[in-house]
């Protein structure tokens, strides 16, 4: 990681820097909060977790900046019961939070 990137101080914090930047409706921003992509990272990237910066996963695949996910999924603007097919996961964290949006009678569904 270079000096570019401001860490927070937690997973908390860190979601409500990026809320505070582009605005996430309340739906996104609780589903942000609910699912810590420290928890989808290799165990040797955790340490990365809470800078909004992409990481480099594995075979120079990265995982998206979290502002950068985050906004693309405010202009999706998924809803209950939606339908997604997610294609190149990365981490899942992406998709663990669509399936969170789209409630249980949604489907968020992962081709890798």
């Amino acid at each position: 990681m270079n000096g570019l990137y401001i860490k927070s101080a937690s997973y908390t914090a860190l979601i409500h820097q990026i809320h505070t930047t582009i605005n996430l409706p309340p739906p996104l921003l609780n589903a942000a909060l609910k699912y810590n992509r420290a928890d989808f990272l290799p165990k040797d990237k955790k340490q990365f977790a809470y800078i909004d910066a992409p990481i480099l996963i594995a075979d120079g695949q990265t995982t998206s900046q979290p502002t950068t996910i985050l906004y693309m999924l405010k202009l999706l603007k998924p809803d209950l019961d939606d339908k997604i097919l997610e294609i190149g996961a990365g981490i899942s964290w992406q998709t663990a939070i669509l399936s969170e949006l789209v409630g249980k009678d949604g489907e968020s569904k992962l081709l890798l």
